[in-house]
């Protein structure tokens, strides 16, 4: 994101779309996005920024019953190791004759 930013940044003070993407290693087409999206970018890391500097994102919240939260991802977690495993249904041609 930090240099998504810094394009942004380079594009409005005027510098060629070349140089960036060279600098940054971007393509066009990311170029392109990267222009189309400047708003959003900026929207994006207005954020209060933390005290290093670095830009926070937005994160999950916690559930306001955390025991039963937890409980519910320990049920998913040991139904998930301990059902057998159907290798034929990772294949693509699975039910194929």
């Amino acid at each position: 994101m930090k240099d998504k930013v810094n394009i942004v940044t380079g594009m409005k003070e005027g510098e060629f779309g070349e140089q960036l993407t060279a600098e940054y290693c971007v393509g066009t087409a990311a170029f392109l996005d990267i222009e189309i999206s400047t708003e959003c970018i900026l929207k994006f890391v207005s954020v209060p920024a933390g005290e290093d500097g670095s830009c926070t994102g937005k994160s999950l919240r916690r559930a306001e019953n955390g025991k039963f939260e937890d409980a519910v991802v320990n049920w998913f977690l040991s139904k998930l190791l301990t059902r057998p495993c159907d290798r034929g249904s990772l294949s693509p041609r699975h039910g194929a004759s």
